[in-house]
């Protein structure tokens, strides 16, 4: 399935950098395969190599209230050690809205994010890494 296109100037044979999200979501696959096609100015076509990205079966669960969110949300999950937790909020592009790194305890864990009303309506990613996982549910916004 396709992901995203690209377009620009693109040179074939020049070492580029690209990032862009999957909703990977629905997918309930061990691995997942990724390739990129370049098509260049006088339409030659290259294939990156693949790329293959493991998913492990994660053992932490995320919890997110209240869901739709209106100015806060509590985020939830258990931390199997004192740690540096990251929670970045990405909006439908792709786009990192927010990040926010905080000290995790073993054990429960309640974050409070707030003044979320500045954000637009719509569903955002909201990730969690924790645990040496990253963790993924979604969040609708709504006023």
């Amino acid at each position: 399935n396709k992901v995203k296109t690209v377009t620009g100037n693109v040179a074939i044979n020049i070492q580029q950098s690209f990032y862009t999200t999957d909703d990977i979501s629905n997918v309930n696959a061990p691995v997942i395969y990724y390739r990129l096609k370049v098509i260049g100015k006088a339409g030659e076509t290259k294939y990156s190599n693949i790329v293959v990205i493991r998913l492990n079966q994660t053992n932490t669960v995320l919890t997110i209230s209240p869901n739709p969110a209106n100015n806060y949300v509590s985020v939830s999950f258990n931390a199997k050690k004192n740690q540096e937790v990251v929670i970045r909020l990405i909006n439908n592009l792709g786009q990192i809205e927010l990040i926010k790194v905080v000290n995790a305890v073993k054990g429960k864990n309640v974050i409070q994010l707030t003044a979320l009303d500045k954000y637009s309506n719509g569903v955002y990613s909201l990730q969690v890494f924790v645990n040496d996982e990253v963790l993924t549910k979604k969040l609708t916004m709504e006023r």
